[in-house]
């Protein structure tokens, strides 16, 4: 039920419809509360999925293809997302009941907390472009295979140049709107008497200064809005595309030859990765764009509890990336043993071949 501030935002509405809003409030509200804890715990194994991701993709042997050096810079994206969401919300569960006797942070708990945040931003508005940009070489590549302009496409210099391209323009726009953000002190933090401290016990407190760029809510909301949406729209209409270029080209393939010839697993790790991204963006830009619109403040609130549950698909699309990959990927599979042989995980053992001439065999050790 809601408290007695939330409760005049239901004094508008009659019947039945004030029911419904009660019940989605109640819903919404309980899924905001879940969503702390559960964002710590999904984050922290996203968090862990991606460094032992990057550690495969980084491997000689993986760094032959543009797709694979977008999958490496989505992993690190991701990974920075993952520390932040760690970051914030560990504080957020773990903070006593009574906050009045907690002395606030010190100025490098916000220095660092301001960087994250401002990484965070570039890391969370390149990850989608990245879907994007891997969509579009597929779909060129299967459309125009032949071609050699668009074959260098899948040259590892151009997934460079792409991701470098996505950093350098997500940090000019992420810059306009955080950077700079200064760090300044306030009134001192002075302690209750119940709380034990010493007589005339004072500590400096710090938060966020003002930025020198203004800019108003609404435009920030817009520009949150675009970032979120535009991909959510461009990426389910590559997918389309491509799923359309496959079936051409394997109609052309049936003309030559007896059977059809399977899509390449390339295209399909990108295509369900694709899919991940749209859900994972489609769910979150439909609450901001609610919020944006309504003039309910009722509705905006059950939205942005919505907004904060829902940002949960972050950290189980990252840890899908990884699943997805040794899945579809046999390149992948052959890298991912190297690397835990390497770390003593897996250890494959030979065994010499016997007088009669049997044909050797492997021991996978684990």
């Amino acid at each position: 039920m809601p408290n007695e501030y939330y409760s005049q935002f239901f004094e508008e509405y009659n019947e039945p419809f004030k029911s419904i809003l009660l019940f989605l409030y109640d819903t919404s509200s309980t899924l905001f509360d879940l969503s702390f804890p559960l964002s710590v715990v999904f984050a922290s194994f996203a968090l862990i999925s991606n460094l032992f991701h990057l550690m495969v993709l980084t491997r000689v042997s993986m760094r032959n293809t543009s797709v694979n050096i977008l999958l490496t810079g989505l992993a690190l994206t991701d990974s920075i997302c993952m520390l932040n969401t760690i970051f914030d919300n560990f504080e957020y569960v773990t903070r006593p009941a009574d906050l009045k006797c907690k002395p606030p942070s010190p100025y490098w708990s916000q220095i660092l907390l301001q960087i994250l945040i401002n990484l965070e931003d570039i890391s969370r508005r390149i990850s989608p472009w990245i879907g994007v940009i891997m969509a579009v070489i597929r779909l060129l590549i299967s459309s125009f295979p032949l071609n050699l302009i668009i074959r260098k496409m899948s040259k590892p210099v151009f997934g460079f140049l792409s991701l470098l391209a996505c950093i350098l323009v997500s940090t000019v726009i992420g810059a306009r709107i955080y950077i700079p953000t200064t760090v300044i002190e306030i009134k001192p933090w002075v302690p209750k008497k119940e709380c034990g401290y010493p007589a005339n016990y004072s500590q400096p407190r710090f938060q966020p200064g003002p930025r020198d760029i203004d800019i108003s809510e609404d435009l920030m909301t817009f520009l949150q809005l675009l970032d979120v949406n535009l991909p959510a729209v461009v990426l389910p209409l590559l997918t389309l595309l491509l799923v359309r270029a496959l079936k051409k080209i394997t109609a052309e393939r049936l003309q030559f030859q007896s059977a059809p010839k399977e899509p390449d697993d390339t295209t399909k790790l990108v295509t369900l990765m694709t899919v991940l991204h749209v859900i994972t963006e489609c769910s979150i830009g439909i609450c901001l764009l609610v919020t944006f619109v309504s003039k309910s403040s009722l509705v905006q609130i059950i939205t942005w509890n919505l907004y904060y549950f829902f940002t949960l698909f972050f950290p189980l699309n990252s840890i899908a990336h990884l699943i997805i990959s040794i899945l579809l990927s046999s390149q992948y599979r052959t890298c991912v043993k190297e690397t835990l042989s390497f770390l003593k995980i897996w250890k494959e053992e030979p065994v010499a071949q016997s007088s009669q001439g049997s044909s050797s065999r492997t021991i996978i050790v684990r």
